[in-house]
Order: structure tokens, then sequence, then C-alpha cells
């Protein structure tokens, strides 16, 4: 049986990233707050402020959008995992909110400040 597609998006580089049904509603369940903000996962896919190698898969990039909440004084960040399947597709993993970049991880590109 297929997988179904829930969604569908275009990185930086203009690769089409897909979200698999079972996936999204993964995240709907581990991620509430995620179903909220859905424009910041795909901002973080379509304009990352940085993106860094997973540090435990290798065939995972993380995208990473920094902003200030409304109605909150602190930061926070977007991350949105995404996976490469050989050459055939790249597919988000996960995406939630995180308070900074996960130790190890190595940072592959950064938009500069003006973009």
């Amino acid at each position: 049986m297929p997988l179904e597609i829930q969604c569908s998006f275009k990185d930086k580089d203009n690769k089409k990233i897909i979200w698999f049904k079972k996936g999204y509603e993964e995240v709907i369940i581990d991620h509430q707050e995620v179903v909220d903000d859905f424009q910041n996962v795909k901002m973080a896919i379509e304009n990352p402020h940085t993106i860094t190698k997973d540090v435990d898969y290798k065939n995972r990039r993380c995208h990473y959008l920094f902003f200030c909440r409304k109605g909150s004084n602190t930061d926070r960040t977007m991350k949105v995992v995404i996976r490469k399947k050989l050459h055939f597709f790249r597919d988000v993993v996960t995406a939630y909110y995180t308070n900074n970049i996960k130790q190890g991880e190595q940072t592959i590109w950064t938009r500069l400040a003006n973009n």
C-alpha cells in the first residue's frame, strides 16, 4: 500500500520535501503545538535560518527557524528534521519547538542576517 502524502514543500534549494500522513499524525500526537503553528513548519523548511547535520543520523538534516513567539518574552526555535531517502525523495521525520540547537550538530548552512 503506498504511503499517503499529507503535504509537500520545496526547500531552499528547490528540492521537494514530502510530509507523509503517518508522520504528520505522529507529530500531532507528540507535539500538539505544531498544529497551531503550521506556517512556522513551512517557513523552517522553505526559508530556514540554519541547517545542521543531525548528530545521530547521517541521512538527516535539521532545519531551524528562530523567532520570538507572540505574547512571550522567550525566543523559540522551530526544528524540522528532514530525512534523505537515497536519491528518491526527502521527507519530514518530525517537527517541534526547542530552545536551542542540539549539542553536537554541525552547521552546514546559515542564512545571512540581511536575507
